[in-house]
């Protein structure tokens, strides 16, 4: 009885001071400079500064304060990513890591799929968003110095294939967005909208908008086309079209002139509007008809 208490004893302290002995002679630094230096290779237009990166239990690596940049400019931030990979899989022809991260006051779970042959490198990554806070995401969503809230939840896919081909979609929705506008033809500040449901696609530095719905007090509207990304987000090039159907709490705060410039003919509360958003992200342009 003794001596398997000893054994036991042996084994527990075995495994504490491996586990100290890990974390402290981690190789965080060079594992930090590694990815930080690594990005730009891959992804020329994108940089990453991590603050802290450290060991996690289980097995895993937590990185700190990472921050994801675009052409210089800041893009995307995470308060913490922790990447837990499945032990298992570490002797198969794929590697598969579990991802948790927490980033402007929501988190972010998934998994990545990571494909080692050296003909057939494959990438294929899928990670659910809740409870994004939109107003905090200035660099994913310029703004123009307006400001705009919501909740951002849903569902990204990636995929990068052996033949260097890589696609993003994105099923994604909002919750109670707000966002200030300033418009001659309204005397409401701000436009809000209940629930905002959008089916995206990036592929080839554009993103396809295939679907965007918006219910809303004032308004609901669909919205499609797409938008071709710039170096400098703001600059990105607009093309979208869409149909807004004018609810009476809106046409209650517009001027006779405006509602008759809008439906010259048609009674104003069932008729549909047609648009065309052109121009950049940073000055858009908004006409009654489709060119």
């Amino acid at each position: 009885m003794k001596r398997r208490n000893g054994w036991i004893c042996y084994a527990l302290f075995t495994s504490v001071m491996t586990a100290l002995f890990l974390y402290y002679l981690f190789p965080s630094e060079t594992i930090r400079q590694y990815i930080e230096f690594r990005l730009p290779q891959v992804k020329p237009n994108f940089s990453i500064s991590i603050n802290k990166m450290r060991p996690s239990f289980p097995i895993g690596v937590l990185a700190l304060d990472t921050a994801l940049k675009y052409s210089g400019n800041p893009f995307f931030s995470l308060t913490k990513i922790k990447l837990l990979p499945n032990l298992f899989s570490l002797f198969r022809k794929k590697t598969v890591y579990r991802i948790q991260a927490s980033a402007y006051d929501g988190s972010i779970n998934g998994i990545v799929d990571v494909g080692r042959e050296s003909s057939k490198k494959t990438i294929s990554a899928s990670a659910i968003l809740n409870g994004i806070a939109i107003g905090k995401m200035a660099g994913v969503i310029p703004t123009s110095g307006r400001n705009i809230s919501g909740v951002l939840n849903g569902q990204l896919l990636y995929q990068y294939d052996a033949k260097e081909q890589e696609a993003l979609t994105a099923s994604l929705s909002a919750a109670d967005f707000k966002a200030d506008i300033d418009s001659p033809w309204f005397a409401i500040k701000s436009l809000t909208f209940k629930t905002i449901e959008a089916d995206l696609k990036v592929q080839n530095q554009t993103l396809l908008i295939r679907q965007c719905v918006l219910k809303g007090p004032y308004v609901d509207g669909r919205i499609s086309g797409s938008v071709f990304f710039n170096k400098e987000i703001g600059k990105s090039v607009l093309n979208l079209n869409g149909k807004a159907k004018p609810h009476h709490l809106l046409l209650a705060e517009m001027g006779k002139e405006s509602i008759s410039l809008l439906f010259p003919v048609q009674k104003s509360e069932q008729s549909i509007i047609s648009f065309r958003i052109s121009g950049t992200l940073n000055r858009p342009n908004f006409s009654l008809e489709p060119l």
